[in-house]
């Protein structure tokens, strides 16, 4: 009798009702001011040897003071393998940080560090303040971009370069006077979010949707393009663009004016180091008592301009400010308007120099209110 073999060819055969051991996983780890547990110690190591480890904050900083220091999540658990922080962080050593989790590594607490941060993760997040200071050189590394809905500070002195993609999500990017920041890996602006800019920022590109803000008194290097809120000064200043600037017509360049004079005290300024394209509106708020004819001179320069604002909001009552575009700026002109009422009071300026309210002004309202103002000045001469 003839034996016959019957070979099978793709196809899967299935055991029902038997079960498989599952892959092990890594540990969660918390770091907190609660007693280091669960967790292997070794000089520059802290590893995660059971579930629901921690780390202690000063036992961490301690061994960060002496030399680099490595955490991660162990292998041979039952859980993700997370890193969260519980309480805050506060380190002045000049060396790594590295993260290391088989899960997501979140900052969730007040993190300030003098030196570099390092994290493997595949779910890396800022949802507390992570700052940098100190004037020692500094990065962060990461093997995913970094999401942040909270705030990343640059504080010091010391340059900051970031080499993974951080994109912000509803959260805040602040850069200090002095400190100085280098996205290499790009800088992505979600919905509500703030890029505030006192110091040096560089990316490659800055792209700000309609509901988030670029603000400060400092630089960017790239291009922007903005659907959003564009607000140059720190109460007022200048912001400098090493780029281009495109305005779309959702976009909005808002404009401060205390004063004559560009910069701090006086009125809010946008340099624009390439081709500025001007769209959308130009929303002015006026602190000053602003005689007409007063000028302000180049609220917008660049080495070549186009377009113009579709839209020039006079946000404060009383003024009418009106815009003229020259080859590589665009000057305000406080242009009186029947029906305007009065300037803010305080020290008020021509664009000759200073000078008060004139009389003239409030007697021109007399007891009639802001009606027409011939037809005021004709009722005054018969008072």
């Amino acid at each position: 009798m003839t034996k016959r073999r019957t070979l099978l060819v793709g196809v899967t055969l299935i055991a029902f009702g038997g079960s498989s051991e599952p892959a092990l996983a890594a540990h969660d780890l918390s770091i907190s001011n609660g007693a280091t547990s669960g967790v292997s110690v070794s000089p520059g190591s802290f590893s995660a040897n059971a579930d629901d480890a921690n780390l202690n904050v000063t036992d961490l900083t301690t061994a960060l003071a002496v030399g680099d220091v490595t955490v991660d999540t162990g292998s041979g658990g039952s859980q993700n393998g997370d890193i969260h922080t519980v309480n805050p962080i506060t380190s002045s050593s000049t060396k790594i940080l590295s993260l290391s989790a088989a899960g997501a590594v979140d900052l969730s607490t007040t993190i300030q560090l003098a030196g570099s941060l390092a994290i493997t993760s595949s779910n890396p997040s800022v949802s507390g303040q992570l700052s940098f200071t100190g004037s020692a050189a500094k990065s962060i590394s990461s093997s995913s971009a970094i999401v942040v809905s909270h705030e990343i500070h640059a504080i010091g002195s010391g340059a900051l370069t970031v080499a993974p993609l951080i994109t912000l999500s509803g959260g805040l990017l602040t850069v200090d006077t002095g400190a100085s920041v280098a996205l290499n890996g790009g800088l992505g602006v979600g919905a509500s979010s703030t890029v505030d800019v006192d110091g040096s920022l560089s990316a490659p590109s800055f792209v700000v949707p309609a509901s988030a803000t670029v603000m400060g008194s400092g630089t960017l290097t790239g291009s922007v393009v903005s659907a959003g809120t564009v607000k140059p000064g720190s109460s007022p200043g200048v912001l400098s663009i090493i780029g281009d600037y495109n305005q779309s017509p959702s976009g909005t360049l808002e404009v401060e004016a205390n004063g004559l004079s560009a910069g701090t005290g006086g009125y809010d300024r946008l340099d624009v180091y390439g081709q500025a394209t001007l769209n959308g509106t130009l929303k002015v708020t006026t602190g000053f008592a602003a005689l007409p004819g007063a000028v302000l001179s180049g609220v917008v320069r660049a080495n070549s301009l186009f377009g113009a604002f579709a839209t020039l909001n006079n946000a404060t009552f009383g003024f009418n400010w009106v815009a003229s575009y020259l080859a590589n700026a665009v000057n305000l002109t406080n242009t009186p308007i029947a029906g305007g009422g009065d300037p803010p009071s305080g020290g008020g300026a021509t664009a000759g120099g200073g000078g008060s309210v004139p009389p003239t002004l409030a007697k021109r309202k007399c007891r009639h209110g802001n009606k027409n103002r011939a037809a005021i000045a004709k009722k005054c001469r018969k008072k």
